[in-house]
């Protein structure tokens, strides 16, 4: 079962708080597996990752800083780069990162159901190529098999914009492509059993490895140094 409304309700929750007391709240999208799902109910995803790119505002949002007594969490970890709120049901990572792509985000509205006990936000969500290019960028070497997947998914219905992209990743393209053999089929296999996978994308999770071979490839060779 995913709680990542409730999360949502506490990230925007705890922002109003902060905002109360006079402390300054940075604009913020929503991002990773849980946009995603937003846009294209693929897999059930449960974390909420809220993209800020100022890491200033990470001492404001710190439950050890600003963010004293705001966030009922039960624990939390932060770094220079990112915060992150953990609850019984998930949690909430704050992280600092640039736009990869110039494509645009889009608003949302999200929640407003049973699901959500009524809430609902209007919230700022990043595009799925956008998503896409930000897994490879930031975790290239490093890419799980949900990001695989995910990636895939965002192939199938955004092939040509995601291709026109791809260059921004030229300088992981070798990384990348070594993950990438180093994957194996069965391993995938079973990591993709414990997805929570929608019925109608369990064709692309079948050839989700080999479409991002077929991605990784088409990359292109970053450009040499003089």
């Amino acid at each position: 079962m995913s709680h990542w409304l409730l999360l949502l309700d506490r990230a925007v929750a705890g922002l109003d708080r902060l905002r109360a007391k006079g402390q300054p709240v940075p604009d913020w999208v929503l991002g990773g597996g849980t946009a995603l799902m937003v846009h294209t109910g693929h897999r059930l995803s449960k974390d909420i990752d809220a993209f800020i790119d100022d890491p200033q505002y990470l001492s404001i949002l710190s439950p050890r800083l600003g963010g004293e007594g705001i966030w009922e969490h039960q624990a939390y970890d932060e770094a220079a780069n990112y915060l992150k709120l953990i609850y019984p049901e998930g949690e909430i990572d704050f992280i600092v990162a640039s736009y990869i792509t110039n494509v645009p985000t889009e608003r949302k509205i999200i929640g407003g159901s049973g699901r959500s006990q009524g809430l609902s936000h209007s919230i700022e969500i990043e595009h799925p190529v956008e998503i896409a290019l930000k897994k490879l960028n930031y975790r290239g070497s490093l890419l799980k098999v949900r990001d695989v997947f995910d990636i895939a998914v965002v192939d199938h219905l955004f092939s040509d914009l995601l291709q026109d992209n791809l260059h921004f990743v030229s300088h992981l393209k070798a990384a990348i492509g070594t993950r990438l053999i180093n994957l194996q089929e069965d391993y995938v296999r079973n990591e993709l059993a414990e997805l929570n996978i929608a019925e109608e994308w369990r064709s692309i999770a079948e050839i989700c490895l080999d479409r991002m071979r077929e991605i990784a490839e088409a990359i292109p060779e970053p450009k040499s140094t003089p």
